[in-house]
């Protein structure tokens, strides 16, 4: 049985999904394989159903092919959020 994931390794697997890395960089970075990053970003996305992460990500994704940064993202929101 291959040992637990460090907490902190699932949270910067998550941070660098969600930022739009992409998956190589993300086991590189890492130091883990394909299957344990789909795990983790499965086991995150669980309990969150509201939300459309993967929306999200494709949103990050987009941005970033395009220069844009998160800020940047955010001066769109409405002031209300």
């Amino acid at each position: 049985m291959p040992a637990p994931i460090d907490d902190v390794v699932k949270r910067r697997v998550v941070q660098q999904w969600l930022a739009g890395e992409p998956r190589e960089k993300i086991i590189d970075d890492n130091n883990i394989g394909a299957g344990t990053v789909s795990i983790i970003v499965d086991e995150y996305k669980t309990g969150l159903d509201n939300f459309d992460l993967d929306s999200f990500r494709e949103l990050t994704v987009e941005a970033k092919k395009r220069g844009i940064s998160p800020n940047d993202l955010a001066s769109f929101l409405p002031p209300e959020l």
